[in-house]
Order: structure tokens, then sequence, then C-alpha cells
């Protein structure tokens, strides 16, 4: 699914940044651990996150399972 503004710009959902973060791309690399994990739980307690789309990306990443043991880890 895409997200387009008024402007007709693609705007990424939420949950494929958070994978991008998690999978380290290289725009995001600065990003360290605990940043990630802060900025996980800011998403997942303010936003309405379907982790199934965050696994189906994951997935296309190779990432599936880690991302299931992290999201069990952090209890998100």
């Amino acid at each position: 699914m895409m997200n387009l503004d008024s402007d007709g710009i693609v705007i990424p959902r939420l949950e494929k940044v958070l994978v991008d973060l998690f999978s380290r791309e290289p725009a995001l690399e600065p990003f360290g651990d605990a940043e990630m994990d802060r900025v996980f739980r800011n998403a997942f307690d303010t936003y309405a996150i379907n982790v199934d789309t965050i696994l189906r990306y994951a997935a296309r990443r190779g990432k599936r399972q880690e991302m299931v043991e992290y999201i069990r880890y952090n209890s998100f």
C-alpha cells in the first residue's frame, strides 16, 4: 500500500520505516540500538502499528524471525 500526500508525494508507511530502521538501512545507520528501541517504543505507544504488516516487510528483507524475536523481547 502506498500513501500519497496532496502533492502526489509518496509517503512510506510507518511499518516500513520501522523495518528499514531495524534492517540498518544506510540512510538510517546513525541510529544506535538504544535509539532504535526508543523509536519502536514511541511508535507502538503512539500509533496503531500493524505487526502483520511489519512482519511482511521484514520477510521481504529476510529478517522476519529476527523481527519476531525483537518484538517479543521488547514486549511491543
